[in-house]
């Protein structure tokens, strides 16, 4: 019987920070599956005993390029899940970030937001990768665009944190609102909905934030909710396994790193806003949202607005590019989704509390507009 491979993992757990917490979830998932033996490292181990023995058949971790150097001369593969790992050409699996920023400058655009603001980190490869996938989506889009950049080490001090606080005040001074930021992480977003309040400006009116990492004890506390994109750390790590075992197996690495795709962005209050020019459009779509709960259908909303249908038919092309039931349909699989992924109801009871007929009817809209399945949907983000 072939003894199991023994593989390390380099994920530091007092740092409590989601993805860790989930990368490190989706390894352990993936080494039950196929009979690994791992251990735990919070820093690089030796990977190599005073004879030279290899200890492990790989490594899955943050790479740094001393532990680089040491796998290369030892022969043991390793998988990068480090977006900003400085180490070049090695295998890695890591998250989309370039796809994070044109799914959320695909939401604000569909609130109606005609300027785009970015927060992030310098010196930060994923920060800036995002900032670029958000200025591009807009310029493409022909929005406007404006930016604030912090270093990473901005609340390790009285002194730094304070220095965050009054650059990101002077930024949100000369911004105009209404606008649509893009913060690189849940943490800032918060930030920014407090620098928002001593503004005197209104989330998501005149301010809507999306966030990334779907850190839920920040997106969900204190109001207002804030919107988020969960990028699939979990797979990350799971994926990370999977090409682990292929390279210890034999395989060739890839030339580029396997790129996981987001999950999803979850919406709430902090973009749950309509900035649109005609007010009979935003006054239709405030209406779609706050009745996405019934099985509301066109004749609803033409009903509730001074227009006729062909009139509001013709104002929903000119100012957002769709008709009126596609937007009913988006904002109930809005609504499903958030269901889904902060509840434990049955699928049954989401379609009821969503304005679906039945369940068959609420899958074959799912299925049409996210190409998986409810459950599919929800066994992804829990």
């Amino acid at each position: 019987m072939s003894r199991s491979k023994h593989i390390a993992v380099v994920i530091n757990l007092d740092w409590t920070m989601k993805h860790h917490m989930e990368v490190f979830a989706g390894t352990q998932e993936f080494a039950r599956d196929n009979g690994l033996n791992c251990t735990l490292w919070p820093f690089a181990p030796e990977i190599t005993d005073a004879k030279g023995k290899k200890l492990y058949d790989g490594i899955i971790g943050r790479i740094l390029p001393e532990l680089q150097e040491a796998a290369a001369k030892a022969k043991i593969p390793i998988v990068n899940v480090w977006v900003n790992s400085p180490c070049q050409n090695i295998p890695a699996v890591l998250p989309d970030i370039y796809e994070v920023g044109q799914i959320a400058a695909e939401h604000l655009q569909g609130r109606g937001f005609r300027r785009f603001g970015f927060v992030g980190f310098s010196r930060n490869t994923g920060s800036q990768l995002l900032k670029r996938s958000v200025l591009e989506a807009a310029r493409k889009r022909g929005i406007k665009t404006s930016s604030f950049l912090t270093t990473s080490a901005f609340s390790e001090n009285m002194r730094s944190w304070r220095n965050f606080q009054s650059g990101l005040q002077q930024w949100m001074k000369k911004i105009q609102a209404p606008i649509g930021i893009v913060a690189d992480t849940d943490k800032l977003a918060r930030y920014i909905a407090n620098a928002a309040f001593e503004q005197g400006l209104k989330v998501p009116t005149d301010v809507a934030i999306v966030g990334v990492e779907n850190e839920e004890v920040i997106c969900l506390n204190p109001e207002p909710s804030l919107t988020s994109i969960d990028l699939g750390w979990h797979q990350v790590g799971y994926g990370a396994g999977e090409l682990l075992n292929k390279l210890m197996g034999g395989a060739k690495p890839p030339k580029a790193p396997i790129l996981i795709p987001p999950i999803t962005l979850v919406s709430r209050r902090s973009t749950d806003s309509f900035n649109v020019e005609d007010e009979v459009v935003a006054q239709a779509l405030r209406f779609i949202a706050e009745q996405s709960h019934r099985p509301i259908k066109v004749r609803d909303v033409v009903d509730h607005v001074p227009l006729s249908w062909r009139a509001l038919e013709r104002r929903f092309q000119e100012h957002r590019e769709t008709t009126i039931g596609r937007e009913i349909t988006r904002f109930r699989i809005e609504r499903v989704k958030r269901m889904l992924a902060e509840t434990d109801m049955l699928v049954k009871q989401v379609a009821e509390a969503c304005g679906f007929a039945n369940t068959r009817r609420l899958c074959e809209v799912f299925r049409r507009v996210e190409g998986q399945s409810p459950e599919q949907y929800r066994t992804q983000r829990k």
